[in-house]
């Protein structure tokens, strides 16, 4: 296996595990970011149904507060607030679809009511991927590049070497002495052409005698 090849498959062996980590990473950040601007949202949503039954002694409607998703029962005891994820069978696609949703209690008069307020992700599933795409597709052209970039430079910096070994291997013994090494100014290369120097003299200086 040639050193440009071995190089590039080291390269590859550590890049692509950092990717993959890297996007995990990313994808789980951003997954948390969008779920507590939704918290968020419920939240605000919380407040202005609360805030009409202290003003009115009344459940609100959908209508009232424009909120689509909301659903009252009565109940018995009081809650903890809880939000969570859950699927709920959408009517018109007839599937199940991915919903955050906030649970807490609101009391008017003795009687105690469980309110749960729902926001749908299927937007934010939608932007997931589409952030998931393009982040997967940046990182294949990222990678492809820096592997592109690093077999060129590779190859034009090791040229020097594979000029030395080539006038190792045409030299004569007969015509040591007169080896004409290619310029380089990679200091490992002087070295590796100066140490050539010495061997050839002392191997050329044992077949004359």
């Amino acid at each position: 296996m040639k050193l440009l090849t071995y190089t590039s498959l080291y390269y590859l062996a550590v890049t692509i595990p950092v990717c993959l980590i890297g996007g995990i990473v990313f994808y789980v950040y951003m997954s948390r970011l969008l779920n507590e601007e939704i918290d968020e949202q419920l939240e605000i949503r919380k407040m202005q149904v609360m805030d009409y039954i202290q003003r009115t002694a009344h459940l609100p409607d959908t209508a009232t507060l424009e909120i689509n998703s909301i659903f009252i029962r009565s109940g018995k005891h009081a809650i903890v607030e809880q939000t969570s994820d859950t699927l709920l069978l959408s009517p018109l696609k007839d599937e199940d679809l991915p919903y955050r949703q906030l649970k807490f209690d609101a009391a008017i008069g003795d009687q105690v009511y469980t309110i749960t307020l729902l926001k749908p992700l299927v937007e934010k599933d939608d932007l997931l991927q589409i952030i998931t795409t393009s982040i997967g597709i940046f990182f294949v052209l990222l990678l492809l590049a820096l592997l592109g970039l690093t077999y060129l430079l590779s190859r034009r910096l090791w040229h020097p070497f594979y000029l030395t070994l080539q006038r190792f291997n045409e030299t004569k013994l007969d015509s040591i002495g007169h080896e004409e090494w290619p310029k380089t100014s990679i200091v490992e290369f002087k070295a590796l052409q100066s140490g050539g120097d010495r061997m050839l003299k002392k191997i050329h200086e044992q077949y004359r005698n």
